[in-house]
This record gives structure tokens, C-alpha cells and sequence, in this order.
């Protein structure tokens, strides 16, 4: 599937404090099948940047702010009038792996139960599918977490720091899913993890190839003359090898 942004994208958390997103020298960028990282400070706005495209925050169904900039993901553009938070659910449901830096189920719960209203998928295919979360130790959390949420039939996989609650053993266990969904359906998969800044920053890196970066500011929506508060970068870099690139972060 292919993604295609046009900047600059705008972007209101409440009343008072707004995001933008846009590039100096090319008005648009796009993402199609391969596996893209996203480098930056931490608050530079790689988790809000990657929401908007997963459908969870920003302007479902209206205009970024006259700011021409837009979303579009195959056939839908995220902000034209007949696009909706009923169809953006049904996207994600349908399209999207969405895996954040926190593990975390519904309380009173059964795993199956979670994967159902979670995810949205009705089948069985879990360990202890009958168990409640809390009983389980943190190593059977981690697992079934996984397995809940990385579904291989899934064309774009958002992985946001998915590492940070997740012991070495579930840690490879991610990545060989990871390896086997994308070797039997290439999609598009962006990846937050900052352990991999080094790797990505090296000359002549045998796996990241510099794809393009993003100019991202906060503005203070109160202020009269709509004053920036702070301004920052996002690079972003397609990994050029991936089976190696995988490989890699399962036998180091």
C-alpha cells in the first residue's frame, strides 16, 4: 500500500498548543512497501507524527487548518468531507498493526475477550485464550500481547518504541514474527526504537539509507502573532536490507 502526505500538516492537541509538520524543499513524501525508522529527539514528535497516519489523532474528515496538507492512504484521504471516525476505525481494523511503547489490556477480561475488542479479530489462535491478564507473569504477558496485536495479514505495521516493555526472549520472538510477515507479504512498516540511533547516524551503514527528514514545530495557539515555541527535526531512513537488517537484531 502507499502512503501520501502533502505539507504542511497541522495538527491542534487542544486550545492552546498546536504541531506542524513540513518539509523545506519538496511539499510532499511518500511511503510505500519497505521498512522506514524515524530518528529524532524524544518530544520532537515521531509518536504524533506516526498517530496521524495511523488514524489516531488529527483532522479525520476536515482540512488541516486551510494549510493544504493532507493524508492519504491508498484511496482515502483523511480529509475530505465523505472520509469519517467510523471509516478510520474500519481502517485500522482492517489495515493497521498498531504496537505502542506500553503493554496494556481492558480489565475483567479474558485475552480472547481483549483480542476481540482490541484488535477487532474474532479468532481463537491464542495460548491460555481463557486466562485474565493479571494471573499471567510478565513474560506470558509479553507473549500474548504480541500475539495479539502483530497480525502478519496486516499492510502497515506502526511500531512505536515496541521494545520497551519487552524482555529478550519476547524481543526476539517480535522481530522473527516480524521477519516471517514481511518475507510472505512485503508492507509498510514504520519503526520508532532509539537504541538504533547509532546504528542509523553511521557512514555507509549496511542497512540504513537516508530518505528524508521533517521540520516539525509547536506553536503557542494562544499568543497573538501564533509564536513558535520550539522547532525540531524527524529524519527519516529506509532500511535497504531487510531479511540482513532483521537478522541482525535477532543474533546481533
Amino acid at each position: 500500500m502507499r502512503f501520501e502526505i502533502k505539507f504542511p500538516l497541522i495538527h491542534r492537541f487542544n486550545n492552546y498548543r498546536g504541531i506542524t509538520f513540513g518539509r523545506a524543499n519538496d511539499p510532499e513524501l511518500i511511503f510505500e512497501n519497505g521498512i522506514f525508522y524515524l530518528k529524532g529527539h524524544n518530544g520532537s514528535g515521531k509518536s504524533t507524527f506516526l498517530s496521524m497516519l495511523a488514524l489516531l489523532q488529527g483532522n479525520i474528515g476536515r482540512s488541516s487548518f486551510n494549510s493544504g496538507g493532507k493524508i492519504k492512504y491508498g484511496k482515502y484521504d483523511y480529509h475530505s468531507k465523505s472520509f469519517n471516525f467510523i471509516k478510520a476505525s474500519e481502517i485500522r481494523e482492517r489495515e493497521f498493526c498498531i504496537f505502542t511503547q506500553e503493554i496494556f489490556f481492558l480489565p475483567n477480561l479474558t485475552l480472547y475477550e481483549n483480542k476481540k475488542i482490541l484488535t477487532g479479530i474474532k479468532n481463537s489462535a491464542l495460548k491460555n485464550k481463557n486466562e485474565y491478564p493479571d494471573t499471567l507473569s510478565g513474560g506470558w504477558r509479553q507473549s500474548s500481547f504480541i500475539s495479539m496485536i502483530l497480525q502478519e495479514k496486516m499492510n502497515v505495521w506502526f511500531l512505536d518504541e515496541p521494545f520497551n516493555n519487552l524482555d529478550r526472549e519476547n524481543t526476539g520472538r517480535f522481530w522473527e514474527l516480524l521477519r516471517q510477515a514481511y518475507k510472505k507479504q512485503p508492507k509498510v512498516i514504520f519503526l520508532i526504537d532509539h537504541r538504533l540511533n547509532n546504528d542509523a547516524e553511521k557512514a555507509n551503514s549496511p542497512f540504513f539509507k537516508f530518505y528524508y527528514d521533517l521540520h516539525v514545530s509547536t506553536q503557542n495557539l494562544m499568543a497573538k502573532n501564533d509564536k513558535q515555541i520550539e522547532s525540531r527535526a524527524i529524519a527519516i531512513y529506509k532500511i535497504i536490507d531487510h531479511e540482513g537488517f532483521i537478522k541482525k537484531q535477532i543474533y546481533g
